[in-house]
C-alpha cells in the first residue's frame, strides 16, 4: 500500500512540474538537454534551477530523454557495402547505407592503418553514450573489425586488425559490413 501512495505522490509530483505555466518559454536548446541527459557535463545549479522553473523545458527534456532511450531500443544495426565504383585509390571512407555510421581509414605510423568508427546519429549517439553500449563493426565474413564503447566524440579508433589494406579485404569478403550493439 506505501509503494502504491508514493506512486500517485511521484505521479501528482511531476504533473505539477510539467503543468503549463503563463509566459514560460524554452529556457535551454536541444544541445544543452541532450548534453545533461548524458551527464557530459551535468547542468549548473543555474540551468538545474531554470529546467525546474520551465514546465516547457521540462517537457522538452522528457521527450529528449524518451528519444534517447528508444534510439537504442529500436536500433539493430547498420550496414554498409563497398561500391564498385568507388575507384582503385586508397579506401578512405565507407558509410552505412542508413546514414548512421562511416568508417575512416587513415595512416598512422609505421605502415599501420588506423579504423575509425564514427556515429553520424545525434540520438542513437545520445542512447548509446548514455547507456555505455558495446558496439562492434563486422564484415561481411564475420570478422570484427573494431569492437568497444564509443567516446565522448561518438568515435572508436583502432589499429585496421588485417594484413590486405581496406580496399581489398572487403572485395575478398564480399564487400559488406554491418555496426551494431554487442
Amino acid at each position: 500500500m506505501n509503494i502504491q501512495k508514493d506512486l500517485i505522490a511521484l505521479r501528482l509530483a511531476e504533473a505539477a512540474l510539467l503543468a503549463p505555466k503563463a509566459g514560460d518559454r524554452l529556457v535551454l536548446d536541444d544541445d544543452s538537454l541532450r548534453a545533461a541527459i548524458e551527464r557530459r557535463p551535468p547542468l549548473s545549479e543555474t540551468q538545474k534551477q531554470q529546467l525546474l522553473d520551465s514546465p516547457m523545458t521540462l517537457r522538452r527534456f522528457k521527450r529528449l530523454a524518451q528519444q534517447i532511450q528508444n534510439a537504442v531500443a529500436g536500433w539493430e544495426g547498420s550496414q554498409g557495402l563497398l561500391l564498385a565504383a568507388a575507384g582503385n585509390d586508397d579506401l578512405q571512407s565507407l558509410s552505412t547505407e542508413d546514414g548512421k555510421w562511416e568508417l575512416h581509414f587513415m595512416p598512422g605510423r609505421q605502415q599501420e592503418i588506423r579504423l575509425v568508427l564514427k556515429c553520424l546519429d545525434d540520438v542513437l549517439l545520445a542512447a548509446l553514450l548514455q547507456q555505455q553500449r558495446e558496439i562492434q563493426a563486422r564484415d561481411s565474413g564475420g570478422n570484427i573489425l573494431c569492437q568497444g564503447t564509443l567516446d565522448d566524440d561518438g568515435e572508436l579508433d583502432t589499429r585496421w586488425p588485417f594484413d590486405l589494406p581496406p580496399r581489398e579485404h572487403f572485395q575478398l569478403v564480399g564487400g559488406r559490413f554491418v555496426v551494431g550493439p554487442v
